[in-house]
């Protein structure tokens, strides 16, 4: 079954979610505690900290783009603890069959890989939907933290977006964009994570590229 977007994605560490507002205290507690590590590169962290109210609103806003099926965000937790550890989504801002994946995690889990194997799941689950068979990654030349996810999931550098965010404190920041197709999928990294996908009733989702991987 491929109806819809993924509404869970679990791999070995981690369990990606359907945004719930009644998390929100949490997801406003991991962003205060990496607020100096958000600034320089994502331009909504200007705002911060907002109250836990407008962060359950804005996380019920993405509710309903969700179940729309207009943009997909999930919230990130760890497998072992259920402990809130980040964001990452896949949005439509890249044109017709196409999605860019964005992503941050809370300080104290970086450098465990985590981020490339929430983004590996995200790329395999978008790539299984019907109507998508291109997934991107962008980000500013100047954040070489994310530069190395698209790499280690082999993703192809494109190219360079120049003046394309206005990042938090007013600048404008070049853009280096990545990209992996469907076609590709089967013979990349993101096949070297274990993914299962659920839809909205618990059903088990069937993912793209196993049969190719497994032949």
């Amino acid at each position: 079954m491929t109806w819809g977007p993924a509404y869970r994605l679990v791999t070995s560490r981690l369990e990606l979610r359907c945004p719930d507002p009644a998390r929100a205290s949490e997801m406003r507690e991991a962003i205060i505690e990496s607020l100096d590590r958000l600034r320089p590169f994502m331009p909504w962290s200007a705002s911060e900290p907002e109250s836990v109210e407008d962060k359950a609103r804005l996380v019920a806003g993405w509710r309903a783009s969700f179940d729309r099926g207009t943009d997909v965000s999930y919230q990130v937790f760890d497998r072992e603890n259920d402990r809130f550890l980040g964001m990452i989504g896949s949005h439509p801002r890249c044109g017709p069959g196409g999605r860019e994946i964005g992503y941050w995690i809370r300080t104290s889990h970086e450098g465990r890989g985590l981020v490339t194997e929430a983004a590996a799941a995200v790329t395999r689950a978008g790539l299984s939907e019907p109507e998508r068979w291109r997934m991107e990654i962008h980000h500013s030349t100047d954040n070489t933290r994310s530069e190395v996810i698209p790499q280690r999931l082999g993703y192809t550098r494109e190219g360079i977006l120049r003046a394309r965010e206005r990042q938090a404190d007013g600048r404008l920041s070049d853009s280096v964009v990545w990209s992996l197709l469907r076609e590709e999928l089967a013979g990349s990294p993101v096949m070297d994570f274990e993914v299962e996908a659920y839809d909205v009733l618990g059903r088990e989702l069937e993912l793209a590229g196993a049969q190719s991987a497994a032949s």
